[in-house]
């Protein structure tokens, strides 16, 4: 696997029936769109099947309306996010276990919207719902006494978002799956919801009626989006900003930016199909 080229998404939406794209990294970095993004997705959606599937610990409407005010006509029936998700497997549980949310740094998101079942006491719990977001400016260590009386008491974390960090503003943001990450080296048991699995990708397609066949994924990051989709049986695409761009920040040539994330995809043997540029 050599990467020679960035790929224009002009280039390749042709040959694909359904485009899938993240969120943060891809399209939105902080709060604000990339330049262009808008513009070419808007126009992307006018003639092209597009969803976005997104690792954002939020509903499903908040996703979208989100995405909207920032300019991008989503619709709520094409947005998927681990959020939504982790909301319908509590939903769907029978016993109604009492929750409690570790959502530490998080604004609000709706995933509580609808729950009888919540507890601000973690010793009445039996489920701990974990949202929390931190920037590498706050004390990262500041959830661990909770962590740790949760792994104690055997309370099974939902974890919203298998992220770890992301940027952030010029910051590094950490992610719910870096405090899930913790919270196994705990003890703890930990479902993630959301990318690299592929349940979330497979219940994006499958709300398309004409059944796709040509499925790209446009992603930042590897572990999640790439193996994500590599797990769902489909297409990817890397783009260079997000999580890569930060990686690549200092590379000073095209080429030099190239050979580093060929050396990164080959070192973990995660290899998306191409390198994409989404505004081109």
């Amino acid at each position: 696997m050599t990467f020679d080229k960035v790929q224009k998404l002009s280039e390749v939406t042709s040959n694909y029936d359904l485009i899938m794209f993240d969120l943060w990294g891809v399209l939105v970095e902080g709060g604000a769109l990339y330049p262009g993004v808008a513009d070419v997705v808007n126009k992307l959606m006018e003639n092209q099947q597009v969803l976005f599937v997104s690792n954002a610990p939020r509903a499903r409407k908040n996703a979208a309306d989100r995405i909207r005010n920032f300019g991008i006509n989503c619709k709520d029936e094409q947005m998927f996010t681990s959020g939504q998700m982790s909301k319908d497997l509590i939903d769907n549980n029978s016993d109604h276990p009492m929750i409690y949310h570790l959502s530490a740094g998080q604004d609000n998101n709706n995933i509580e919207d609808g729950y009888n079942n919540l507890t601000s006491n973690i010793k009445e719990a039996s489920i701990m719902l974990l949202t929390a977001q931190l920037d590498e400016d706050q004390d990262l260590e500041s959830l661990n006494s909770i962590l740790q009386e949760a792994a104690d008491r055997s309370i099974h974390c939902i974890c919203a978002n298998p992220d770890k960090i992301i940027p952030n503003r010029g910051k590094l943001r950490y992610c719910p799956g870096y405090f899930a990450d913790i919270y196994q080296k705990m003890g703890g048991k930990v479902t993630y919801i959301g990318k690299p699995g592929k349940d979330i990708f497979l219940q994006a397609i499958s709300s398309i009626k004409d059944k796709p066949k040509r499925i790209l994924m446009i992603g930042d990051t590897l572990d999640t989006d790439i193996l994500g989709a590599r797990n769902a049986g489909i297409d990817s695409a890397l783009v260079l900003t997000g999580n890569i761009g930060t990686m690549i920040a200092y590379c000073r040539t095209e080429q030099e930016k190239l050979s580093t994330i060929e050396d990164f995809c080959k070192s973990h043997d995660i290899i998306p199909t191409m390198l994409i540029d989404i505004t081109a």
